[in-house]
């Protein structure tokens, strides 16, 4: 699962508004990968030089919290990103 548009903004207003540096919030996402709440997937491509440039990508293994930063809390028939969920 990808974080949708809604949920970069939300978490880059965060950031303003706690006015955290890079390296504080690099703290944070390994802290949330720690407990198990985010997983880091690294970039990955056949080509070596690729790879490189390749950004990493961040994942909720929770959905809940998940949900409540999109502030989504529909059941499940009635979302729209089941897909994403799957």
């Amino acid at each position: 699962m990808q974080l949708s548009d809604k949920e970069k903004q939300t978490l880059l207003d965060c950031a303003d508004t706690l006015e955290n540096e890079l390296t504080e919030n690099q703290k944070y996402l390994d802290l949330l990968n720690k407990v198990f709440i985010l997983h880091k997937v690294e970039g990955f491509s056949r080509n070596l030089r690729k790879e490189i440039t390749k950004n990493s990508r961040w994942y909720f293994l929770d959905n809940g919290i998940r949900n409540a930063v999109i502030a989504n809390f529909n059941p499940v028939h009635a979302r729209n990103d089941i897909c994403a969920l799957c």
